[in-house]
């Protein structure tokens, strides 16, 4: 029955994924706080610590952007060891739209993911709403 079930697999082109460098990949969490600002604000952005990747030339780009919009990005860089974590302030201009929004770490190198892995992007959302 083993030796049924393995032929068919062989045959189907199916095969079970062998352990690989790519499955140390990681990519940190990001949280933004608050989760819902005004234009004019300024948002917390937390990159958790244990993601030990190396720093890109220049340092860390951390953005905020509107969903859809990377033209209308804020963007600071940092220089600081990705292992140990790092939060970053950034204000937000009073012309930010209104919307879902997100930031995080801009140009993430997934050259380390694997080509059959579904790899998740190191940022966090938020909402930009009108002021009262």
């Amino acid at each position: 029955m083993v030796l049924v079930i393995a032929a068919a697999l062989a045959l189907s082109g199916c095969s079970t994924p062998s352990p690989s460098p790519a499955s140390d990949y990681c990519v940190p969490r990001v949280a933004v706080t608050p989760a819902e600002v005004r234009p004019g604000d300024t948002i917390e952005v937390e990159v958790e610590s244990g993601c030990d990747a190396p720093m890109p030339p220049g340092g860390w780009v951390v953005t905020a952007a509107p969903v859809g919009e990377l033209d209308r990005a804020v963007r600071t860089t940092v220089e600081e060891d990705l292992a140990d974590g790092l939060a970053v302030s950034i204000e937000l201009p009073d012309t930010f739209p209104l919307g879902e929004a997100w930031a995080g770490l801009l140009e993430w190198d997934y050259g380390d993911c694997a080509d059959n892995a579904s790899c998740a992007s190191p940022s966090g959302s938020f909402r930009v709403v009108r002021a009262p």
